[in-house]
């Protein structure tokens, strides 16, 4: 069943941070049906987590052609974000994030990402703004944590990601919310 396996692999890559055996899950997905739209967003949120932002764009292109709107298009805003952010392109990554999170407020990991790209723009306000509902769900979210459970593999990308969060006023390790 090919929206099995790409659950699965979701679920490898991003509970497992196993993300290059999660890849294996989803291609298997696109072997079954390669018109699952899932399994190409899903495998673009593998690659965004080897940091391999050329092959996620691929995939959420493929994607888009296959969902071009809806619930789905905008929810997969967010790992554009993400594959923005592997580049550097920290205000394209604002205006996905931004989307997302405007559609799916209570979705915790878009407003982390959005928070990060306008952290590392110096926009440290409206990042703060846009961070503190996480503490509401995640009062202990910190540094520390973000760096053991968020699946990236690449050292300088999550790097960037945290220098953001820093910038936006979260804590190395603490139990508070933004200072």
């Amino acid at each position: 069943d090919a929206l099995a396996l790409t659950a699965a692999g979701h679920s490898r890559a991003y509970l497992a941070r196993q993300p290059a055996q999660a890849l294996v899950l989803h291609e298997r997905a696109l072997a079954v049906n390669p018109s699952l739209s899932w399994a190409w967003g899903y495998g673009a949120v593998a690659y965004c987590y080897l940091s391999d932002a050329e092959t996620a764009f691929r995939y959420l292109e493929r994607h888009r052609r296959l969902a071009p709107s809806g619930a789905q298009a905008d929810f997969f805003r967010g790992v554009r974000a993400i594959a923005h952010s592997i580049r550097g392109e920290w205000t394209e990554a604002v205006d996905e994030a931004t989307m997302m999170v405007r559609r799916f407020p209570y979705f915790m990991n878009a407003r982390k990402v959005l928070a990060a790209a306008l952290g590392n723009l110096n926009r440290v306000a409206e990042a703060r703004t846009v961070v503190a509902p996480v503490f509401k769900v995640e009062p202990d979210f910190c540094l520390r944590h973000f760096a053991e459970r968020y699946p990236m593999q690449d050292g300088p990308t999550r790097d960037a990601i945290l220098h953001g969060l820093r910038c936006a006023g979260i804590t190395e390790n603490t139990e508070r919310g933004p200072q």
